[in-house]
């Protein structure tokens, strides 16, 4: 196990599919998109859920709902919309795995 994936599961608190699976978003939009982990509001991240996904999300890409860089909208959808706002762009994830980059 990885140490990112193990930082997930020690914020989780377990390991699940669900947090895999936001481990798994996460880790693609930053490779994709060529994110680091935002110090401060530059990272996006919108939610269509409230799964344990989330909270890899959190972790991968420093997105709490606190700075407002964690929007949770809970439509029950597994889909994921990340942002740059210093890039201007934006990556959206379905469970079909058809990423849609914007920007």
């Amino acid at each position: 196990m990885t140490d990112d994936l193990k930082s997930c599961v020690e914020f989780h608190g377990h390991i699940c599919p669900g947090l895999i699976y936001g481990y798994r978003v996460a880790k693609e939009a930053m490779k994709l998109m060529n994110l680091n982990r935002s110090v401060d509001e530059e990272v996006v991240a919108i939610c269509e859920n409230d799964s344990c996904a989330v909270d890899a999300l959190q972790v991968m890409l420093g997105t709490v709902a606190g700075k407002g860089n964690l929007i949770i909208k809970n439509f029950g959808k597994n889909a994921y919309t990340v942002l740059s706002r210093f890039k201007r762009q934006g990556l959206q994830i379905f469970p079909q795995d058809a990423l849609r980059l914007h920007g």
